[in-house]
């Protein structure tokens, strides 16, 4: 059964219970595909990368078709085209919405039954066509700079390494896996400082960070706890295990 996110960031978890392991995150209007359900939960499928857990059932509800997607990091919504009016939360980026009209430099969005009202308006720079593309993947990434790390996090309020990468690289149009396993299975480039660059990845096993320039590494990480930038080598030294490859995308 296909459905969406109806909330704007909901907690994949490892088993059906609040306890358990924080595995990912769900944005608003994100299609899924229900697997099985209990009571109170539903274990689920994401679309768009395979990725399989268990949500809260009341964060679903029927799959509408949508226009556009979030592309800033953290999007407010308002209940008139109006910065001073009631404010109805927050939709982070990569959220898909579907737009009912156009006012001026506002928008006007479908919410659901989540929510008080039906629709919110939202300022329309903050938003990008479905299937567009930004041009600058790592310039999006690095608007991510001091976000806390949070394991299974996608969001500005909260993010792991292989998320940034993956949501970075979304907005530009290019699909890529949610863990760092998978984003490894991707075709490698030969480990060699000199086609270290701007956009390339830097895997370790179990973590992924992306150059800025042919020095410095921007990666979320536990041991800063925030996405950071940190020259290559002192990251190397403090990870004490060797690069396992570089991927030019």
């Amino acid at each position: 059964m296909i459905k969406q996110i109806i909330k704007p960031l909901v907690s994949m978890r490892n088993s059906n219970n609040e306890q358990s392991e924080q595995i990912n995150q769900c944005f608003f209007g994100e299609k899924i595909k229900v697997i099985k359900s209990t009571t109170q939960w539903d274990y689920i499928k994401l679309v768009s990368d395979g990725y399989q857990g268990w949500i809260k059932s009341k964060c679903i509800d029927s799959y509408i078709e949508h226009t556009h997607i979030i592309s800033q990091n953290n999007t407010l919504i308002y209940m008139e085209p109006n910065s001073k009016s009631l404010g109805l939360g927050f939709l982070p980026m990569g959220a898909n919405i579907t737009i009912k009209s156009i006012n001026n430099n506002w928008i006007e969005i479908f919410l659901n039954n989540n929510f008080e009202y039906e629709s919110a308006f939202l300022l329309n720079n903050n938003i990008t066509e479905i299937n567009g593309k930004i041009d600058d993947w790592v310039k999006t990434a690095q608007s991510f700079l001091n976000t806390p790390y949070l394991w299974g996090g996608r969001s500005y309020q909260g993010i792991d390494c292989s998320a940034l990468i993956q949501i970075s690289l979304k907005l530009s149009g290019v699909f890529f896996p949610r863990d760092t396993n998978l984003q490894m299975l991707y075709p490698k480039s030969t480990i060699n400082d000199n086609s270290i660059k701007r956009g390339t990845l830097i895997f370790w096993d179990g973590h992924v960070g992306v150059m800025i320039n042919n020095n410095l590494l921007l990666h979320a990480n536990g041991y800063h706890m925030k996405v950071i930038i940190e020259d290559l080598n002192i990251v190397k030294k403090r990870i004490q295990s060797k690069i396992l490859m570089t991927l030019n995308l």
